[in-house]
């Protein structure tokens, strides 16, 4: 199968994003402090935060739709990559664990906060707890898939989206807590899978019209809560601004399709796009450990919120660039020692069991 190099930039693109996400978008989700229309640096910081916070809202939900995308169709199913995931989860954890504990001596306190940052499946981490449920129900999602016939995958589509994302501005009747559940990954899987088996197209103008417009809606709304000190606006906004959005998933679907249409000849740049790619999972753990987000990341953006908008801007952008290096960096350094130690063959006989035991890939023989 011919690698999509325009899914890797995509990747590439949605981790930069959840780093800008976590470097700039914590400590000014309460707009009261701006409330009134305040003038001066602290207002432009906020919204220049506010605005990157918009655009890459949608990242997770690319990781979602690329999965789906990426593994519907396929005739077999493998724990081979999900082991390397979960070796890779534990030991950046460990690692950042025993870093955090050196450098901040009071960050963590007793045996077991210990235990949790060491093996941190749950809140901090979701998006890797969540991802292991999805990736045992690929055989069985991609199942479903191939039974069922074009009219009625649309259908159940838009079930879907109605009952988990429509009606999610109105409450969360469902138990998907904005999208950080399992089951909204799920939800994703099937809009990529849709756009896989039937070959969905969108012209990039359109995929750009419907991304930059339902972001102007989002801004608009934005602005209006900030000089309406309006209560309702500030939780209404919260809750379209969701991953379960139903402007944040059109977001997602729409970038996906207009990255989806890229081609890469060039062969160096082919091989950068591989190893970005590649790493981005372990980008994803080393910064989104709870040790870091609290002790590295959040306390860098506050004290600058009134700083001049293009220190501002400037200071977050190289601390996402860094992050982001060093993570692909440290994850280079990792796989070449596993290839040197040949340890993917110890991976691949506890896989090959794992798969007979579940009857991955062999349910039709």
């Amino acid at each position: 199968m011919d690698r999509e190099y325009g899914i890797d930039i995509l990747r590439i693109v949605c981790t930069i994003g959840v780093i800008i996400l976590h470097t700039f978008s914590v400590y000014y989700l309460d707009p009261s402090i701006i409330w009134g229309g305040v003038r001066g640096n602290l207002v432009v910081n906020y919204n220049i935060a506010a605005m990157l916070e918009i655009v890459f809202m949608c990242s997770v939900n690319v990781f979602g739709v690329i999965t789906g995308y990426l593994y519907t169709g396929r005739e077999k199913h493998s724990s081979f990559s999900l082991i390397k995931l979960l070796v890779a989860f534990v030991l950046y954890s460990v690692l950042v664990t025993i870093c955090i504990m050196k450098i901040y001596t009071d960050a963590i306190h007793g045996k077991g906060e210990i235990i949790r940052n060491l093996f941190p499946f749950g809140t901090r981490l979701w998006y890797i707890t969540a991802y292991i449920f999805v990736f045992f129900m690929i055989p069985y999602m991609n199942r479903f898939i191939k039974a069922i016939d074009k009219k009625n995958y649309l259908r159940f589509l838009i079930i879907l989206v109605i009952l988990l994302s429509v009606l999610s501005v109105v409450g969360d009747f469902f138990g998907l807590y904005m999208g950080y559940s399992c089951f909204w990954l799920i939800v994703c899987y099937f809009l990529g899978g849709y756009i896989k088996i039937y070959k969905i197209e969108l012209k990039r103008k359109i995929s750009l019209l419907l991304f930059f417009g339902s972001c102007f809606v989002l801004f608009l709304l934005n602005v209006s809560m900030q000089f309406l000190n309006s209560n309702f606006i500030y939780k209404l906004y919260g809750k379209i601004l969701a991953y379960t959005s139903p402007l944040i998933v059109i977001n997602s679907i729409s970038i996906f399709l207009f990255f989806k249409t890229i081609n890469v000849c060039n062969q160096k740049i082919r091989k950068i796009l591989k190893i970005c790619s590649t790493s981005a999972y372990a980008v994803y753990i080393i910064h989104a450990h709870g040790l870091i987000l609290d002790n590295v990341l959040y306390p860098l953006m506050p004290t600058r919120l009134n700083n001049n908008p293009f220190e501002f801007l400037g200071f977050g952008l190289l601390v996402v660039v860094v992050v982001f290096l060093f993570g692909i960096f440290i994850d280079i350094i990792r796989l070449k020692i596993e290839q040197l130690i040949k340890i993917d063959s110890f991976y691949k006989r506890i896989s090959g069991k794992i798969d007979s035991l579940l009857l991955w890939g062999y349910e039709d023989k």
